[in-house]
């Protein structure tokens, strides 16, 4: 805490990640503010294996640098190399590395990456970084390029980490472009854009979350129902309630719709089946509709739960 007071006075504006009264959500904000400014070319950032790369030696002297009393640096040293304990057993003193989960690593992750959003911010260069998760803003595809190169060397030759080329990636703001799971797009309802007048670029859910998603509730909405009704009922509900809050103004209308009609036909196809007996599912049929009609055939359906979950019931 104290650490974290204290640098927040030289951490750049541009800088999000673990940062008193801010968010991934504002982090977008800044992101659609600099693509609707017209800088639509998008370096996506990726450090190879950032937190367990950190470079000791590096993070001593810039904590140096600004701490004068050596013993808080010297504690902090001591908090780098403890030993990491799995599956009961105690390794070595780490030589390299930060420890994930550690109380102090997000502080120390933003001590060391502000050096290059210092370089960012002294050049002009447009930028958003959420801990290690950075994208770059630029006017022009040869422009990404020349930043990209730059960045590279400052950040191999200066820092001491690794890019990772294989997933870095120079892109023109859309779908494709991935940032904290959100992606940028141009279609929107048109009541969305009456409400943004001057705003051509919006947040939208990137497709691999929106798969990722699918699959989840997939496994959580298995038909034979793993724990009984109450706990899928339970953990669909923290589920959904958490992954939405975080997208909320991103998801599709159309999506959500036909995501929702799945979803509420998965849960269909989990009461058929726990109902078993004729007897029971015309009971339970009965008593969710208003109007009377001779259910008793359809009670006997011989077809396959999903194509008896499609019926409105």
């Amino acid at each position: 805490m104290v650490l974290s007071e204290e640098y927040e006075k030289i951490f750049s504006d541009n800088s999000f990640g673990f940062s008193p009264g801010r968010g991934c959500h504002d982090a977008i904000e800044r992101a659609l503010q600099y693509v609707n400014e017209g800088y639509t070319w998008v370096i996506d950032l990726d450090l190879s294996k950032f937190f367990d790369t950190v470079n000791h030696s590096k993070l001593l002297q810039l904590l140096s640098d600004r701490i004068e009393d050596g013993r808080v640096v010297s504690l902090i040293h001591r908090f780098l190399r403890a030993p990491v304990s799995e599956n009961g057993k105690v390794g070595g003193k780490s030589t390299i590395g930060t420890p994930q989960g550690g109380t102090i690593s997000p502080v120390l992750a933003n001590i060391l990456l502000n050096e290059l959003d210092q370089l960012l911010d002294e050049r002009g260069i447009r930028f958003v970084r959420y801990a290690d998760d950075m994208v770059i803003f630029c006017g022009s595809e040869k422009a990404a390029e020349r930043i990209l190169r730059n960045v590279t060397t400052f950040v191999e030759k200066k820092l001491f980490l690794k890019v990772n080329t294989d997933k870095t990636k120079i892109a023109r703001a859309g779908k494709d472009t991935q940032f904290l799971g959100f992606a940028f797009t141009t279609w929107v309802s048109k009541e969305k854009q009456e409400a943004n007048p001057g705003r051509k670029y919006f947040a939208t859910v990137h497709q691999k979350k929106r798969t990722k998603l699918i699959k989840m509730l997939k496994e959580l909405l298995n038909r034979k129902a793993p724990g009984g009704i109450e706990k899928v009922k339970s953990n669909l509900r923290v589920k959904l309630r958490g992954w939405c809050n975080y997208f909320r103004g991103a998801i599709p209308q159309g999506w959500m719709r036909r995501t929702d009609e799945w979803i509420r036909r998965r849960i269909q196809q989990i009461h058929w089946k726990q109902w078993k007996k004729p007897g029971k599912r015309y009971e339970q049929i009965n008593l969710r509709m208003k109007e009377e009609i001779p259910w008793e055939r359809f009670s006997y359906c011989s077809n396959r739960y999903w194509f008896v979950s499609r019926c409105d019931v």
